[in-house]
């Protein structure tokens, strides 16, 4: 039982998700306007941040976020219908306007192409290496 307690009680320091939205937080300006799955962390310094249980194209260019992130989980439940499928499908491929920034576990970072250091922070608020070191720690 105390094995169980433990990790319950270390899951939120572990978890892909805090920790891609904790990096996020370093990395990104509160003011980026976010399209983010549900089951995905997005720390609440980000006012402009619009969930999806599985989005679409006309979604996304509706919304016309800076950062999209994906949780595998969440596409998962919704990838046999059409509209998500090919959301998740254009993201993954690079065709729709976005490329991967960061992925780490199920949750994936996207940011939009050829711009993808505009919404992010060369030198986060931190020291880079304290920040990175302390947000996406190397797995066991």
């Amino acid at each position: 039982m105390g094995g169980l307690r433990a990790q319950l009680q270390n899951r939120e320091s572990t978890s892909d998700a805090v920790l891609v939205g904790r990096w996020l937080e370093c990395r990104a300006p509160s003011s980026a306007r976010i399209a983010y799955d549900y089951f995905s962390y997005v720390p609440p310094a980000f006012r402009d941040a619009s969930p999806t249980w599985g989005g679409s194209r006309a979604w996304l260019s509706a919304l016309n976020p800076d950062i999209v992130i994906v949780n595998s989980v969440t596409a998962g439940a919704v990838i046999a219908e059409s509209d998500p499928a090919e959301y998740y499908a254009c993201l993954d491929a690079g065709r729709c306007g976005y490329e991967r920034v960061l992925s780490r576990g199920v949750i994936t970072v996207y940011g939009r192409s050829g711009r993808t250091d505009a919404p992010f922070r060369s030198v986060p608020p931190g020291a880079t290496a304290e920040c990175d070191a302390a947000l996406l720690p190397d797995r066991p």
